[in-house]
């Protein structure tokens, strides 16, 4: 079995993948992003730190994609 947010991770990148709509940009976040500081107990929702990291990941893929 997965860990949980690496399996519902997995289910959205899956559903929006092939989708031909050019709004909708994936973020593929790095196994090394799944470890304990980054979540809650429950493994599902972001801890503070997991959400600020994930904005320097989301904010440095927008740069990059506005080049």
């Amino acid at each position: 079995t997965c860990a949980l947010p690496i399996c519902y991770y997995s289910k959205i990148v899956e559903k929006v993948k092939d989708s031909s709509n050019a709004k909708i940009k994936i973020l593929e976040i790095p196994d090394s992003f799944v470890i304990r500081e980054n979540y809650l107990n429950d493994w599902v929702h972001l801890s503070h730190l997991g959400h600020q990291r994930l904005a320097e990941m989301v904010s440095a893929e927008l740069k990059k994609s506005s080049l």
